[in-house]
């Protein structure tokens, strides 16, 4: 390893800006044009191109709603501006939208109108199709039920068969169904009392099961559970928690379903009652992970979880200063990485709840947020964040400084680009770095910096007297 050369403190931290600066985005940006409802929330969906596609609904003061759409594009920098699904309606849930045969779906519920001739005026489930950049709303409704109207949101999932399958809460009511026809009886109920919320689907990527996830304060059975719905019903299950059964933190926002690669449907939830210090990570199979909080408690309805390349889960959750926060885990879901700070997106915010997808690897986070007496959806892409850690610090025999450094993604290793002193080295593909210097430098300490592309930078304080 060649000697490092002398520097000055002024050189550090210019290269520190600079190596963080590379990898920023933009910060908060709007999505939404007009201001909103606390319990507004999208659907989204990632094409194989990369597009996220977006939908939510839109409401101009004490107007009819509209569902909008927007596409973000692959790198996370453009929007596509916002056109029209349907509207106007008198009332609308929160969408969802589902790749169905590689044709884009949006699902909701709502009322078109109060004429009781107007089809659309029953309150149930509909479903719309892109081609051709035009949305066609289904000419009948998906659901016999007249119930997906009263829910806040209808949530769907796409079964290994390539059958659509939709799910609701209402009062003593979980409800799911198949397909895109209309029935001639009523959609399953798999409520077992008052009341379950926030229903969400997702497919077991190993299995191609489909499971139901949602928050449940049926007297002695508060919780979070899950159901497999297909190829054929399961049983209840009871998502891991350290909350007794009657004190666990509720919600009515869709509890995230995120298929992780290597198999299991996982939400995020508070683990603690009341205060929400650390957010738990549970899913159908697999490993669950604790993030203690600390001293910063989340917000109950402010988490998500998506999943990431690899077995990788990202969780992403806001709290009560009404910044949001994000942290990705390694391939075996047993640890944590590096803390994002994604701070806010005004300077008086208060978080309402967070979507997000992370199936490319960085994370793009929607939030829906309120900037004073305004309630919008704001975007901002992730990447994931690189650490630094020193591994040992020795004198060789000519009294230099010897320091082993290791970059790593989550304790998994990663062949980052580390610079200390003026000096760059590229760590071997076990994560490893080591510096030589010179015992002529008088500093007390320097800052290593780890670099790679995708990555937000990583850096340690290395102490050299």
């Amino acid at each position: 390893m060649p000697l490092v050369r002398s520097f000055s403190i002024a050189v550090a931290i210019a290269a520190l800006a600079l190596a963080h600066s590379t990898a920023a985005y933009a910060g908060w940006n709007r999505v939404s044009e007009h201001s909103g409802a606390n319990l507004d929330e999208v659907g989204m969906v990632r094409d194989g191109a990369g597009v996220l596609h977006v939908a939510y609904r839109d409401r101009e003061g004490t107007g009819p709603y509209t569902l909008r759409y927007r596409t973000l594009s692959a790198n996370g920098r453009t929007w596509s501006t916002p056109t029209s699904i349907v509207g106007p309606w008198v009332g609308m849930t929160n969408p969802d939208l589902e790749l169905v045969g590689g044709t884009l779906h949006a699902f909701w519920g709502g009322q078109g109108s109060t004429d009781v001739a107007d089809p659309t005026s029953s309150g149930r489930a509909w479903y719309a199709t892109l081609a051709g950049g035009t949305w066609t709303q289904s000419t009948s409704p998906m659901t016999y039920r007249a119930t997906p109207y009263a829910s806040t949101q209808v949530s769907s999932a796409v079964a290994s068969d390539g059958t659509p399958w939709i799910s609701w809460t209402i009062t003593s009511q979980l409800a799911i169904h198949a397909g895109l026809a209309q029935g001639s009886e009523d959609e399953t109920n798999l409520s077992v009392g008052c009341c379950e919320y926030a229903s969400n689907i997702g497919r077991d990527a190993a299995t191609g099961d489909l499971y139901v996830v949602w928050y449940s304060n049926v007297s002695g059975a508060n919780g979070y559970y899950s159901r497999r719905i297909a190829p054929a019903l399961g049983d209840v299950v009871r998502l891991a928690s350290s909350a007794g059964t009657d004190a666990t933190a509720g919600r009515n926002k869709r509890l995230a379903a995120a298929s992780r690669t290597t198999g299991g449907v996982y939400s995020a939830y508070c683990d603690t009652y009341p205060t929400c210090s650390k957010l738990r990570v549970a899913g159908t199979s697999g490993p669950s992970l604790v993030r203690n909080l600390g001293s910063k408690p989340a917000l109950a309805e402010a988490s998500w979880v998506a999943a990431a390349p690899q077995g990788r889960m990202w969780l992403v959750w806001g709290d009560y200063d009404g910044r949001t926060w994000a942290v990705r885990s390694n391939k075996a879901l047993t640890r944590w990485g590096a803390l994002r700070s994604l701070g806010k997106p005004a300077a008086s915010t208060t978080t309402w709840n967070v979507n997000a997808d992370g199936t490319r690897g960085p994370l793009d986070v929607i939030l829906n947020a309120s900037a004073g007496s305004n309630i919008y959806q704001y975007h901002q892409r992730v990447l994931p964040g690189l650490s630094l850690s020193i591994v040992s610090r020795r004198r060789d025999s000519r009294g230099r400084l010897v320091v082993t450094l290791r970059a790593n993604d989550a304790g998994d290793p990663v062949a980052a680009r580390v610079r200390l002193l003026g000096t760059s080295l590229t760590a071997r593909s076990n994560g490893l770095v080591r510096f030589t210097i010179a015992s002529r430098v008088r500093s007390r300490t320097a800052i290593a910096v780890a670099t790679r592309s995708g990555y937000a930078a990583g850096r340690v304080a290395v102490r050299l007297r």
